[in-house]
């Protein structure tokens, strides 16, 4: 965990749009509006990039890697995994390192996090944007060109200016799945920490409690209310799944939430398989 209760490497990159290049102030605190730059919710051919980070005198981390779970016949407590990052992790050494970007398995660039990297890795971006249905939203006003924004260790651009872990339930997740009519791979919802063992839906007994993950204390806020981001399949970049509509409509919720927010009030790591448990 960073001391500001953000989830180390989580979101430490992002492309932005000509006009919003400098965070905004919301009391107080830095954001980055996701409608400021390159998101999901937008741009559902981002989800076909794969991307590698490769810090200086280490081998390369990805990006969009699923670490798998441990299983938990329990009703107590349940393990939780952490979710793949929704950009480069964090660095382990000093350094600019280096950003691999591929589609398809084509390589589209490898480049520094220096000035004229990063330049390199916005026109590649941008160039592939381009050439997809995605390219007519790039090519408004005011949006090109890029600029490729954060040092590539610090957890900075999450959807809220206070940051949030995010976790949601596996059980849940299954749930979802047979009302939509189909599989979802959890990557569509890019959570901190996916959790199994629960009941289906039960997470959403424990808004305003407290709980702890592994040595990790956190307060619940509410529920994470989702966005076309959800629709886009991650393999395809196509909008394949109503995921907002399936949660209110057919499951009869009042928002299209899934998941949680927690607010870490403690400093420590969260490891796989660590059990979540109420605090006491």
């Amino acid at each position: 965990m960073q001391a500001d209760g953000r989830i180390a490497g989580d979101r430490v990159l992002a492309f932005r749009h000509a006009y919003a290049t400098t965070p905004e102030d919301d009391g107080g605190l830095e954001h980055w509006p996701k409608g400021g730059g390159l998101c999901v919710r937008d741009y559902p051919a981002l989800t076909r990039l794969h991307l590698e980070y490769r810090a200086p005198g280490a081998g390369a981390q990805e990006g969009t890697s699923d670490s798998g779970a441990a299983n938990d016949s329990g009703t107590g407590g349940a393990p939780a995994r952490g979710a793949e990052a929704a950009s480069a992790p964090v660095a382990s050494t000093a350094g600019p390192g280096t950003v691999r970007l591929s589609a398809g398995g084509e390589l589209l660039v490898e480049a520094g996090l220096d000035a004229a990297g990063r330049q390199q890795l916005a026109e590649a971006v941008t160039t592939y944007l381009l050439d997809t249905p995605d390219g007519a939203r790039l090519r408004r006003a005011g949006h090109l060109p890029l600029t490729l924004v954060g040092d590539g260790r610090t957890a900075r651009f999450q959807d809220r200016a206070r940051g949030y872990v995010t976790v949601h339930s596996r059980s849940s997740l299954e749930a979802l799945e047979g009302a939509v009519g189909m599989g979802l791979d959890e990557v569509r919802f890019r959570s901190n920490i996916a959790v199994e063992g629960w009941p289906r839906w039960s997470e959403e007994q424990l808004i305003g409690a407290q709980i702890h993950v592994g040595e990790v204390p956190f307060a619940v806020g509410g529920p994470i209310v989702r966005c076309a981001a959800t629709h886009a399949n991650p393999a395809t970049g196509l909008r394949d799944a109503r995921v907002m509509t399936t949660l209110t409509r057919t499951l009869g919720k009042a928002e299209p939430a899934f998941g949680l927010l927690l607010t870490a009030a403690g400093p420590g790591r969260i490891r796989v398989g660590d059990e979540l448990r109420l605090s006491t």
